[in-house]
Parts: C-alpha cells; sequence; structure tokens
C-alpha cells in the first residue's frame, strides 16, 4: 500500500482506503473520491486499474469503486476508447468468463463493488426474481 493519496498530485500521506483524509471524506460524503484523477501508472493491466480504482470496506468486503461512475450509480471506466462497467470487467478478469448475454448480479447488492466473490451471472429474469427476493422493488416492500 502506497504511504501517499492516490489522487494524482495529490502528496499527503495515506489516512484511510488509500486516500489522504480530504479524499476520503469526500468520498464518503459523496460517494467518489474525485474519481477521474485517481494515479493509475501508465501502462497498467485491466486487473491493477480495477485494484487502483477501488477500495476494500472491510466491514462488508466488497471493493467499493472509488472511479467514475455512471448516473445509476455503477463504476464505469474507458477501455480503448468505450465505456465499460466496471463489476462487468471484474467480473471477465477475475473469474476469465465472458459475460455475453448474461447480466454480472450482485449478491451483496453493492452497486460499487466490483469483488468478483461478489458477483454471478444471470439473465434478466434472474435479476428481477433477486430484487422482489431480496425486497429491493418497490412493490416487494408492501
Amino acid at each position: 500500500m502506497s504511504l501517499n493519496c492516490k489522487i494524482i498530485d495529490c502528496q499527503r500521506k495515506y489516512y484511510a482506503k488509500g486516500l489522504c483524509q480530504c479524499h476520503y471524506q469526500n468520498f464518503r460524503k459523496h460517494g467518489k473520491a474525485n474519481g477521474k484523477y485517481i494515479r493509475v501508472k501508465k501502462g497498467a493491466t485491466l486487473k491493477e486499474r480495477l485494484e487502483n480504482k477501488s477500495v476494500v470496506n472491510e466491514e462488508t468486503g466488497c471493493m467499493e469503486w472509488i472511479g467514475v461512475t455512471n448516473g445509476t450509480g455503477y463504476g464505469k471506466l474507458e477501455i480503448n476508447k468505450k465505456t465499460c462497467s466496471a463489476h462487468i470487467v471484474s467480473f471477465e478478469i477475475y473469474k476469465g468468463q465472458k459475460v455475453n448475454d448474461l447480466q454480472v448480479l450482485h449478491k451483496c447488492d453493492n452497486k460499487k463493488c466490483i469483488n468478483p466473490e461478489h458477483l454471478f451471472l444471470g439473465t434478466q429474469s434472474d435479476n428481477m426474481f433477486d430484487m422482489h427476493k431480496k425486497k429491493r422493488h418497490p412493490y416487494s416492500k408492501m
């Protein structure tokens, strides 16, 4: 673990989750730590990029994405000028399995989680069943 903050040009000392106290507080308050500026070495592999832009939540075991997120809260990154979902890339990299026509679902229900142990493949029907079973759908809460 680096002794300095992961944010580019930030020379402050590490405080928590790879970030200085200022960036960590921003992460806690807004759910991201100035994501597009997180330090990633040039020529880094996809796996290194994922690891550099995530931090482990000690309580849940989730690898939480601290990079840029899309409008619905899922992590995103650019690969060959194409925007990709971080949890899908993580699944494919760590599990060595292409997603194709399936979806990558979260066991932990944390949109920012890219921990491959918390991800599994399923259909849209599987996703809807999982959502109702866990009472995450507005109609399920009645």
